[in-house]
């Protein structure tokens, strides 16, 4: 009997070890319900002593700063995803994007383009305001997939100007080494936009590629829906419609490496398996609210 009595005393002990101090000790007087009834309650529902009150008070606060002790030693779920997106891509040397003159100048003129097509300028200097505008364009005014992928074939097409599209398209596109020419002049022309990049072979092992090491727009933006509508499916677009020659641009959204095929083709994003559905970790663009239905091209 006895030992009987001693265990119901331990399990009692441990259960009261677990429940909240203030709500098991100090019990809310069932008269009252509010702040404003609790002047007139009765001395039964008075409350603890300021006594008792302050024990309690000093062992609670001891229990909630063992407690965030033990937290802090725990890193958030959100840090743990960024540690591990880290390790796929290395920290990048300071002048990795290093812009030379003829970068500056085309990045300056695309900006202009661009502005002009969005209605918007951002006070931001260089590559900074070009992520700003694009952002805005599709943040704040909602463009749509379409009209985002149309705004950047507009601008190529006007930088391409009148007489180089019908001149590439009869002398060049047809033509088997239209890959391997394109690919081997496309680098100083496309360096201010994706950053370092070189002639590299076609996803199928043939000459007509290039290799962008790390694409400074993905790398900015961390936003998938950026890199569809706003570079690879409208840049794919441009080529064809345009000039008249296929071309497939591969994003690695682990790596962030790049890889152009000229002369193939890019099968549909819906069937696309390198294209991750749902958000980038640390998208820009989810971080301002544009999560929505018409923010990438595949969920």
């Amino acid at each position: 009997m006895m030992r009987l009595r001693a265990t119901a005393f331990v399990a009692s002990a441990s259960l009261a070890l677990l429940m909240p101090a203030k709500s098991f000790i100090l019990p809310t007087c069932p008269h009252t319900t509010s702040i404003g009834q609790r002047q007139g309650q009765s001395a039964s529902c008075a409350g603890p002593s300021r006594e008792y009150q302050a024990r309690f008070d000093g062992e609670t606060d001891t229990a909630g700063a063992l407690g965030r002790v033990g937290a802090a030693r725990i890193p958030p779920l959100s840090a743990i995803a960024q540690e591990g997106v880290a390790q796929l891509r290395p920290p990048l040397a300071a002048d990795f994007y290093s812009e030379s003159l003829l970068d500056k100048v085309a990045l300056a003129l695309f900006r202009v383009l661009v502005q002009k097509e969005i209605g918007y300028k951002s006070e931001e200097p260089g590559y900074a305001g070009l992520i700003d505008e694009a952002q805005n364009y599709m943040v704040i005014q909602g463009a749509s997939v379409e009209d985002q992928q149309d705004m950047v074939v507009r601008v190529l097409t006007t930088i391409a100007g009148p007489a180089v599209p019908p001149v590439y398209k009869l002398f060049m596109a047809p033509w088997p080494w239209a890959p391997f020419l394109t690919a081997f002049f496309t680098p100083p022309f496309f360096k201010f936009l994706v950053g370092p990049n070189k002639l590299d072979a076609r996803k199928d092992d043939t000459p007509g590629g290039v290799f962008v090491e790390r694409c400074r727009f993905l790398e900015e933006t961390n936003c998938k829906g950026l890199c569809t509508n706003m570079c690879k499916i409208p840049t794919e677009r441009f080529f064809e419609e345009t000039l008249g020659l296929t071309m497939a641009m591969e994003p690695d959204f682990d790596t962030y490496e790049c890889r152009l095929s000229f002369g193939l083709e890019s099968p549909a994003m819906e069937e696309d398996d390198t294209v991750p559905r749902g958000c980038l970790s640390g998208c820009s663009c989810k971080e301002l609210g544009a999560v929505v239905a018409t923010t990438c091209s595949k969920q």
